[in-house]
């Protein structure tokens, strides 16, 4: 799959690696404010550790589900707005 979408890119991309679209993925939902550090451990599969994994009991699929929306859309370049809608929330 790599060597598919190796080719699909320009000659003067970099090098990259798939893990570096988890980087890109947790930099830019953090860095634009739309993913909290502990739903960007979600998306990324990381395990709850300590006090939080006893306490945070929050089922966060429909909150990752907005999140990877917004992030296909920012990737796609379809995004509009910086604004999104959180389910349970109105703008």
């Amino acid at each position: 799959m790599k060597y598919r979408l190796d080719k699909l890119l320009p000659d003067i991309a970099e090098y990259w690696r798939f893990h570096d679209f988890r980087t890109a993925l947790a930099s830019t939902l953090a860095s634009r404010g739309m993913a909290s550090s502990d739903l960007i451990d979600d998306l990324l599969g990381h395990k709850k550790r300590g006090v939080i994994a006893h306490y945070m009991q929050a089922d966060t699929a429909k909150l990752q589900r907005v999140a990877l929306n917004a992030w296909a859309n920012i990737v796609t370049g379809e995004e509009k707005d910086n604004v999104l809608t959180w389910p349970g929330r109105t703008a």
